[in-house]
């Protein structure tokens, strides 16, 4: 699948985008195992095309809310990736003042509403959104990330059929990279392409390679369209492959070896860069300077960070209350 009504200044663009998120993963990786990141770093190091292709699909003022795994989605939403890097060592200059950390951050001023500890528990919140942007009238719509784990959850199923029964602009996006922790998906559900369970919901279900970032770039703009015109939610799986473990430093060791093969076979930034090169997009020379440029915006963004300071003890008392109505 090639999105040839694209410009090539998008197209750039999102494979801009698959290097910034890639390096991130990478050096957050690095920092995590050298100490200089604290607490669980759950990597997307593989899933780049699923966040990418997604966003890319979306409005600015479109909102998106992630996962635990949800720098890639982050990043492809447009946050600023020196905030980020801030937020990641828990620095005041944060986006969230060093409060979040890494799978908990959010950014309004892109409408990414963060990430989520809670397997399955930003669906509801993506309905919620779905909601106000209906009975508001706007053409707003709202994407929820979601792992194949999560798809077995009691919030996932209520998220979904709610927003079916009420036709809310709402996508969810299944970004199945196979393991549910550390259980494989056919170890805990018999259904082989999750997206046929939309049927229970009799809303569309569409199955996508979500290592091809132009493959999940057209499901999603389908389902985008589709829920602005007020036809209701659709269910997209992107199936993947993370080329970590479960969190940076985690064994590896029990997972099959084939897995990890033929994720390194299914690289999304190298398919997406065959292509571009293939059709006179990209040269080599510039793919490379477009790998460069971006590992460089990363370590700057990390290493401007390392030298903030912390944020006050004060700090961690606010936003903790609403203030009273009245």
């Amino acid at each position: 699948m090639f999105a040839t009504s694209l410009p090539e200044e998008k197209l750039i663009e999102m494979y801009r985008k698959l290097w910034l998120a890639r390096n991130h993963e990478l050096l957050a990786e690095e920092w995590k195992l050298n100490g200089r990141i604290q607490g669980s770093v759950h990597l997307a190091t593989g899933q780049e095309a699923v966040a990418v292709g997604a966003c890319s699909a979306l409005e600015v003022d479109d909102y998106i809310m992630g996962t635990h795994r949800e720098h890639a989605q982050m990043i492809a939403k447009g946050v600023n990736i020196r905030r980020m890097a801030a937020e990641m060592l828990g620095k005041a200059t944060g986006m969230n003042q060093g409060k979040a950390g890494h799978m908990l951050f959010s950014d309004k001023s892109v409408n990414a509403l963060g990430g989520c500890g809670i397997v399955g528990g930003g669906a509801a919140v993506a309905v919620g959104y779905a909601m106000a942007f209906k009975v508001l009238g706007t053409r707003q719509v709202s994407l929820v990330f979601f792992g194949d784990g999560a798809f077995n959850t009691g919030a996932v199923h209520e998220a979904i059929n709610f927003a079916s029964v009420r036709k809310y602009p709402v996508i969810f996006l299944c970004e199945n990279n196979r393991w549910g922790l550390t259980v494989m998906q056919h170890e805990q559900t018999v259904v082989e392409d999750l997206s046929d369970r939309a049927r229970c919901y009799g809303i569309p279900g569409v199955t996508v390679n979500g290592n091809d970032v132009l493959a999940v770039y057209e499901a999603v703009k389908l389902a985008v369209d589709r829920a602005r015109e007020g036809d209701g939610p659709s269910v997209i799986e992107a199936k993947t492959w993370r080329m970590r473990g479960l969190a940076a430093g985690y064994p590896m060791d029990w997972e099959p070896s084939e897995y990890h093969e033929e994720g390194r076979k299914q690289d999304p930034i190298r398919l997406f860069e065959e292509k571009l090169i293939a059709r006179n997009i990209l040269s080599e020379e510039m793919a490379k300077g477009i790998e460069e440029e971006t590992r460089r915006v990363v370590e700057e963004a990390y290493e401007e960070a390392s030298q903030a300071p912390y944020p006050d003890e004060a700090v961690f008392w606010e936003n903790v209350f609403a203030a009273p109505i009245g």
